[in-house]
């Protein structure tokens, strides 16, 4: 019997909260579960996958195992519980009121993001030696 659209819908967003309160992006997720991007957005749509990585990206997510069929069954998700659970990674916070701008843009991939911010500090550097200033711009100067 085939998923019921709104089951897998729900799957879909159930899982971007998840991540979301974990203070995780769908990179993230896929680097912890060990495994593609793609297998993650494929898990999310409900469509079929291996049941190691089902329960890889379960866990990622926060969640029991055999999580992700409660849920396209109609049901909710089981919470890790306890040592199982894995720690949120800390919010990125930059001293550069620049930098927290671009890290804070989340349209941008994480890696889109650290390259802006990595050229951003090129930059300040650059300028820096052009103007005889050891430490460029400084943090949050316009220039």
């Amino acid at each position: 019997m085939p998923t019921p659209p709104e089951h897998a819908e729900r799957l879909f967003r159930l899982s971007q909260e998840a991540a979301d309160e974990q203070g995780k992006t769908l990179t993230d997720i896929a680097r912890e579960a060990d495994v593609s991007p793609q297998a993650v957005y494929k898990w999310r749509k409900g469509k079929s996958v291996r049941a190691k990585t089902d329960r890889a990206i379960s866990r990622a997510f926060g969640w029991e195992a055999g999580s992700r069929e409660a849920i396209l069954a109609g049901g909710a998700p089981t919470p890790l519980q306890g040592e199982h659970r894995p720690p949120a990674p800390p919010p990125r916070v930059f001293d550069d009121s620049r930098e927290q701008a671009i890290w804070d843009l989340e349209v941008l991939s994480e890696a889109e993001r650290l390259h802006l911010i990595t050229a951003l500090r090129q930059r300040d550097q650059l300028l820096g030696e052009v103007r005889g200033d050891d430490q460029g711009l400084g943090s949050g100067a316009a220039g």
